[in-house]
């Protein structure tokens, strides 16, 4: 980090892109910065700015601060002072490039920039242009955690209807009035909703100093640092009714929180959301992730593929099994006992293969004779797509050494597994008339 003054072998590094740290505050959310330019540039010149690039960090986070609009070629520098004063201005330096843009992301967030707001100053040293930017302390969010696997079979219109619970998340204030007298409210993202017991959800409120009181209602009669709230489907709300005061600093602590999907399908993916007007964390924040995969492996909803299929003698076809859920969701992981066999005809079956996705495939080997196969499978014991109509795979086997297509002049025909090739002595024309799986024309010469 430089203070104050640029070291000489740093200077002589302008000659290049050059970058040193820039400080934020650590762990608090903030508000997004707001810019604005001062200009002492020529008329018509466009106004500098700089702005960082998000409204919230925590310890051990880089910030990015960029800017446009200044000169091309130039030292940018850019001193950051904090109020209240816990340290002396940093000093950081950038170069723009050809069209006047810079970026500076070498500072990592510190613990010890707590309760602090930022005031950055950058100045371009031979334009003279100038622009400020701010960075304001309010609340930490950490996230919820625990809601990042909720299965569809837990679903509340066709499934069991088991709620899942959450840790968290819970809001550290980072100065006393981080989170002001108002609402705190959550809300559940589409697609999922809240368990609605009465007083399921318990908010306590810890810290140092001074700290603040919550409450069920806007009063502050009754209230207390530790409340049991009863959420609605949709939101949890949470009223501040006495803010944190002098050095105090509150950390603010959901538990009990408890959610299910909808439905089986489509499967669901969204934030927690916060709002309210308690405004110290910023509207929309995620306060946890919630994500509905599929559920347990459903042989009779799994499907075999494909269906029909054409294939040469003496050539080969894929058949794969796709492991589905009740909801018909695709599995996306393997770890099931697929197997495969041919029920009725000719050819020969390999082992099956687990891919890993949620899907098995084995290889048909066609024989050197018409005719055809009717493949079938089972996963886990159970007969598999008897509930989709996707219970077979029937594959019709074409000889090849006979035309199975319209073709003139001298040619002749050739199998080698994968092509049907057509080999023409002279000039012809050729028109496929038979589609055949896993199997393409190749025309030489004609």
């Amino acid at each position: 980090m430089l203070r104050d003054s640029l070291p000489r072998s740093m200077a002589l590094c302008l000659l290049g892109v050059l970058a040193l740290p820039v400080l934020a505050q650590t762990g608090a959310a903030v508000e997004r910065p707001q810019t604005r330019a001062v200009k002492p540039g020529a008329p018509g010149a466009s106004a500098p700015t700089i702005t960082s690039d998000k409204p919230d960090y925590h310890p051990g986070e880089r910030v990015t601060l960029t800017g446009t609009g200044w000169a091309p070629h130039e030292v940018v520098t850019i001193i950051m002072t904090v109020e209240p004063l816990t340290h002396g201005p940093v000093t950081l330096m950038s170069m723009s490039d050809r069209y006047g843009r810079f970026a500076n992301s070498d500072y990592v967030v510190q613990q010890a920039d707590l309760d602090v707001t930022f005031y950055v100053t950058a100045t371009g040293r031979r334009s003279g242009l100038t622009a400020l930017t701010t960075f304001t302390d309010s609340g930490t969010v950490t996230a919820a955690t625990g809601g990042g696997a909720i299965s569809a079979d837990t679903n509340s219109t066709t499934g069991t209807g088991a709620f899942t619970t959450l840790t968290g998340p819970v809001i550290n204030e980072t100065n006393n009035t981080g989170m002001p007298v108002g609402t705190m409210i959550l809300t559940a993202p589409a697609g999922f909703e809240f368990d609605t017991a009465a007083n399921s959800v318990t908010v306590t409120v810890t810290g140092t100093g001074t700290r603040a009181y919550i409450n069920t209602l806007a009063s502050t009669t009754g209230q207390a640092r530790t409340k049991t709230f009863t959420p609605t489907t949709t939101t949890i709300t949470v009223w501040v009714t006495t803010a944190s005061t002098g050095t105090g600093r509150s950390l603010f602590t959901w538990s009990g929180i408890k959610v299910r999907p909808t439905a089986g399908s489509p499967l669901a993916n969204g934030n927690i959301t916060y709002g309210g007007t308690s405004t110290g964390v910023a509207g929309g924040t995620n306060m946890g992730t919630l994500t509905e995969i599929a559920g347990a492996a459903d042989a009779s909803h799994s499907t075999i593929s494909p269906a029909t299929a054409t294939a040469a003698t003496n050539g080969t076809t894929w058949i794969t099994v796709q492991a589905r859920d009740q909801f018909n969701n695709n599995l996306t992981t393997g770890g099931a006992s697929v197997v495969m066999t041919i029920a009725s005809g000719t050819g020969t079956l390999s082992s099956v293969t687990d891919n890993g996705d949620g899907t098995y495939g084995a290889t048909l080997t066609s024989p050197a004779t018409a005719g055809s196969a009717t493949i079938t499978a089972t996963l886990g014991g159970t007969a598999v797509g008897t509930a989709v109509g996707a219970s077979s795979s029937v594959v019709t086997y074409v000889v090849v050494t006979s035309p199975p297509s319209s073709a003139t002049g001298g040619y002749t025909i050739s199998f080698d597994g994968n092509y049907v090739v057509y080999t023409f002595t002279g000039s012809g024309t050729f028109t496929p008339t038979i589609a055949l799986d896993n199997v393409e024309y190749l025309v030489v010469g004609g």
